[in-house]
C-alpha cells in the first residue's frame, strides 16, 4: 500500500530484522497494549504460522495513544514477549481506521489464542513486514519484477511502474447511468462520460480568493477522490493536485462542493448522494496541502451547497432522503463546521416525490441573501416538472416569493412560486445554474427536455423588480448537456454550453460561448470554443466570485459513449479574456505519490499468464489490490492453481460482475454474479482456494463461488487477455474455513 491511498511509505519498507528492543517485555518499551483474541473455537483442525486479520477502529482502538503513521505498533505472542511477523495493509490516524495482518504461530483448535498489540514507543522504527508475514508477498518495491515473477502461459508483458508515472495525473472521474428506463432511442443509455465536475447541483466547486488572486477549486478525480487545486493568476500555475478524502465508489455524484469562509479557511463537503455528507477543512488558510477530517455534517443527504450567510456561521442547503422521497433541507454550524444543527426542512414535496435545487448566495455584506430555484419529482427518474423559487436574507430562517410575499415552512407545491411551468408528462425541467447581476436579481438558467428524444430548449429565467420574464438561448441534442451563466455585467450575459454536438445524440459536445447585451433577452452565438474534439466537452462550473477573465468557467471532457473508447477524462478553463479554452495540466505532488505497483499487460487477444517464482500450494488465499486497465476492462483476472501443463482457475469482474473460470485448452465458465455489483477503479480482491472449493471476493464481500477438483495444486498469478491488469500488495495466506476471527479487548 503506498501513500497514494493516505499510506505513510514509512509503513512499507519492507525490514530485514525485528529490533532487538522488540523482544523485551511488552510493557517494558512500548507504554500501551490491548488483548486479543484469536477465536478458533469452529476450527476443528490447529493452525500454524497463520495469517489473521485485525481491524482497528476507535471503538476497540486509542489511536492518540500510537505514532500518528503507526510506526510503533508491534505485535507479541501470549507471553507477552515474543514478536510476532506482521504487516499494516493501511492506517489511517485521521480517520481512524487500520488493517493489520499478525502471522501467528500456534492456534488449538476448538479454543482460542492470546495475542497482545503494542504501541506508545516514539523512538521505535516502522516494523510492518508483509514478507515475514505471509507465504508469499510482493509490494513490488524491491528489485525488478522479472526476480518475482515467470510467464506461465503466452506473452505477457510485466512490470514494477511508479504509481506517478501511471497515475500523477489526477484526470477526472469517468461516470455513467445505470439506469435502463426511458434510455436514449439514438444512444441507448441515459448519460455518460467526463463527470468530473458533474451535477449542476454539485456547486460551488470553483471560488475566487482575491486576497490571494487565485481561484481554488475541486473535482472527482480518476477514481472519484475528492480533489483540490488552485490557479495563480499572478504566476498563471496551477498548485499540485491533493486528494482529500475517498468516495467508495464511481459515482459522480459524490463530488466534491467548496466553501470559502472569511477568514480563508477551505471546507471541502463530499460523498452525498442519498449517503452521509463528509466533510474536510484546511488546517491553514488559503492552504490546500493539509487538511482536517471533521466527520459527517448529515445523514442521508446529496448535493450539500454551501453558504456563509452570516458572520461566522456556515449554512449548508442539500437535498435530504431518497432521490424520489426528499425534502431540501438545511443546517448550520457556528463553530466551525464542528457541530451542526438540527435539519430544517424548506421544501417538502408529496409523499414518493423528490426536488433538485441550485442556489446562489450574494458576496457582500453579512447578511447574505440566498437564492434557491428547484424542480420536483413524480415517479420515475425523467418525471421532474416545472422552475420554483424561493430566497432568504436571513439565513434560511425565513424564506420568500420573488415579491417578498413570505412562506410558511415547509414550502409545498401549491404553496411554491411556479417560475416556468413545464408540458407534463413527456417534458421535464433539468436546472443547470442560477447567478445574480449587480443588483441582486436572479436569473435561472435551465432545459426543457424532450424525455422521448433527449431533444431540448435551453431557456434563461429572469426576474426584475419581483416579477419573472423567460427567454429561450438555444436547442441540443440531450437534456444532460451541461453548461452555466456567467454574468459579467448588466448588459453582458455569457452561457458556455455544449450546444454543438462533436458525438452526435450523446451528452455534452463542443463549448459554445453564447452572449446577451439585453439583460438576457435575446442571445447570440458569439464563439464556438471547440471544434473538431474526438469526445465531448460537458458539465461547465461557473466561478464563484469571479473576479478575473482568464478563469471564469471550468468542465470536464472526455469520451461520452458507454462503454467508452477511453475513460480518460481532463479538466478545460475558459474566459473572456482568453483566446482559447486551455487543457489544465494537473499533477500531484511526486512526494505525495510514492511507490510502485505491478502491471501486467496483453494488448494482442492471447491467453497469457504470469506466475509468483518458486510459490505453489493447493489450498491458499490469494489477494491483491487490484484494478483493470486497458484496453479491454473485462478481461484481466486472478489466476490459481496454475499449471501450464494442464490449466488453471481464474476469477475477475468481466464488466463489473464477479466470475469464475476454469481453463484447459478452452475456457469453462464456473460461475458469475447475476448483476455488476463493483464500480471501476481500486479494490481488494481475494481469490480462495480450499480442497474442491473455490471463492472470489472483492472488498470481502464473496461475489461468486463454485466447486471444482480439476486441479488440485500449482502456482498463483494473474492472467490477460487484450487487456491489463494493476496490482499491488499482493499476498498469499494460508487459508481454513470457517476463518480464525481476531476480536480486540479495549481495556
Amino acid at each position: 500500500m503506498k501513500s497514494y491511498c493516505f499510506i505513510l511509505a514509512g509503513l512499507l519498507a519492507a525490514r530485514g530484522d525485528l529490533l532487538a528492543a522488540d523482544h523485551a517485555p511488552a510493557d517494558s518499551l512500548w507504554k500501551h497494549r490491548v488483548e486479543i483474541q484469536v477465536d478458533n473455537t469452529a476450527g476443528s483442525a490447529a493452525l500454524s504460522d497463520y495469517q489473521v486479520r485485525l481491524a482497528l477502529n476507535p471503538e476497540n482502538f486509542d489511536f492518540n495513544l500510537a505514532q500518528r503513521d503507526g510506526r510503533d505498533l508491534r505485535l507479541f505472542d501470549s507471553d507477552g514477549r515474543s514478536p510476532l511477523a506482521f504487516w499494516i495493509e493501511r492506517y489511517h490516524a485521521d480517520p481512524q481506521e487500520a488493517v493489520l495482518w499478525v502471522k501467528v504461530p500456534a492456534i488449538p483448535a476448538k479454543r482460542t489464542k492470546t495475542v497482545y498489540l503494542a504501541c506508545g514507543n516514539p523512538a521505535a522504527e516502522p516494523a510492518s513486514d508483509g514478507r515475514k508475514t505471509f507465504d508469499w508477498f510482493d509490494d513490488a518495491e524491491q528489485g525488478e519484477a522479472g526476480q518475482r515473477w515467470e510467464v506461465a502461459a503466452g506473452s505477457p508483458r510485466f512490470e514494477y511502474v511508479a504509481y506517478f508515472d501511471q497515475f500523477g495525473k489526477p484526470g477526472g472521474v469517468w461516470h455513467a447511468s445505470g439506469c435502463t428506463r426511458r434510455v436514449s432511442p439514438k444512444a441507448n443509455t441515459v448519460y455518460g462520460g467526463a463527470h468530473a465536475t458533474y451535477c449542476s447541483w454539485t456547486r460551488p466547486m470553483a471560488v475566487y480568493a482575491p486576497s490571494q488572486e487565485k481561484t481554488f477549486f475541486v473535482f472527482g478525480n480518476a477514481e472519484n477522490a475528492p480533489t483540490i487545486s488552485c490557479y495563480d493568476h499572478r504566476s498563471q500555475s496551477l498548485a499540485p493536485a491533493v486528494e482529500v478524502g475517498r468516495n467508495p465508489d464511481m459515482d459522480a455524484h459524490k463530488n466534491p462542493h467548496l466553501l470559502i469562509d472569511s477568514e480563508g479557511y477551505l471546507y471541502i463537503f463530499f460523498r452525498a448522494h442519498c449517503t452521509p455528507t463528509h466533510l474536510v477543512k484546511s488546517a491553514r488558510p488559503f492552504d490546500i496541502t493539509d487538511w482536517r477530517p471533521m466527520g459527517v455534517v448529515v445523514e442521508n443527504s446529496s448535493y450539500p451547497q454551501p453558504w456563509q450567510l452570516k458572520a461566522g456561521q456556515i449554512t449548508v442547503l442539500y437535498r435530504g432522503g431518497g432521490t424520489h422521497d426528499a425534502t431540501e433541507s438545511f443546517v448550520v454550524s457556528g463553530d466551525g463546521g464542528q457541530t451542526w444543527s438540527q435539519p430544517q426542512a424548506i421544501v417538502t414535496p408529496e409523499p414518493n416525490n423528490g426536488c433538485y435545487a441550485v442556489s446562489i448566495a450574494e458576496n457582500g455584506p453579512y447578511p447574505r441573501k440566498v437564492h434557491m430555484a428547484w424542480s420536483l419529482t413524480r415517479g420515475d427518474w425523467w418525471q421532474r416538472y416545472h422552475v420554483f423559487y424561493a430566497s432568504s436574507d436571513d439565513g434560511g430562517s425565513t424564506w420568500k416569493r420573488s415579491d417578498g410575499a413570505p412562506y410558511t415552512l415547509p414550502i409545498t407545491e401549491p404553496t411554491s412560486q411556479l417560475v416556468f411551468e413545464s408540458e407534463a408528462p413527456d417534458r421535464g425541467v433539468w436546472l443547470k445554474d442560477i447567478q445574480l447581476d449587480s443588483k441582486g436579481n436572479p436569473y435561472i438558467l435551465f432545459v426543457d427536455g424532450n424525455t422521448l428524444t433527449y431533444d431540448c430548449v435551453w431557456r434563461l429565467a429572469g426576474c426584475s423588480g419581483g416579477k419573472w420574464s423567460l427567454y429561450e438561448v438555444a436547442k441540443s441534442d440531450h437534456m444532460y448537456d451541461g453548461g452555466s451563466l456567467v454574468i459579467l455585467s448588466d448588459n453582458d450575459f455569457r452561457i458556455y454550453a455544449p450546444t454543438t454536438a462533436s458525438q452526435p445524440y450523446e451528452d455534452g459536445g463542443e463549448m459554445d460561448e453564447w452572449q446577451s447585451t439585453d439583460g438576457g433577452r435575446t442571445w447570440t452565438a458569439v464563439k464556438r470554443l471547440t471544434s473538431g474534439s474526438q469526445f465531448s466537452h460537458n458539465h461547465v462550473k461557473t466561478v464563484f466570485n469571479h473576479g478575473r477573465g482568464d478563469f471564469r468557467v471550468f468542465w470536464s471532457y472526455g469520451d461520452a459513449r458507454v462503454p467508452p473508447e477511453s475513460r480518460h477524462v481532463d479538466l478545460y478553463r475558459y474566459g473572456e479574456a482568453m483566446p482559447a479554452p486551455k487543457k489544465m495540466e494537473l499533477a500531484y505532488s511526486p512526494g505525495r505519490m510514492p511507490g510502485r505497483f505491478l502491471r501486467v499487460g496483453q494488448e494482442e487477444k492471447i491467453e497469457s499468464v504470469i506466475r509468483a517464482r518458486g510459490f505453489a500450494s493447493g489450498d491458499f488465499a490469494l489477494e491483491a489490490r487490484a484494478m483493470p486497465g486497458p484496453p479491454q476492462l473485462q478481461h484481466p483476472m486472478l489466476a490459481a492453481r496454475i499449471d501450464e501443463r494442464t490449466g488453471w482457475y481464474s476469477a475477475g469482474l468481466p464488466n463489473g460482475r464477479g466470475k469464475l473460470y476454469r481453463y484447459a485448452a478452452g475456457w469453462k465458465p464456473l460461475a458469475e454474479a447475476p448483476s455488476p455489483t463493483i464500480s471501476p477503479g481500486w479494490h481488494q480482491w481475494s481469490f480462495r482456494a480450499l480442497g474442491d472449493r473455490l471463492q472470489f471476493a472483492v472488498g470481502g464481500q464473496v461475489l461468486v463461488e463454485a466447486r471444482d477438483t480439476d486441479f488440485k495444486r500449482g502456482g498463483v498469478g494473474a492472467r490477460v487477455w487484450s487487456t491489463s491488469l494493476y496490482l499491488d500488495d499482493i499476498r498469499v495466506r494460508k487459508l481454513a474455513l470457517p476463518e480464525a476471527a481476531a476480536t480486540i479487548k479495549r481495556p
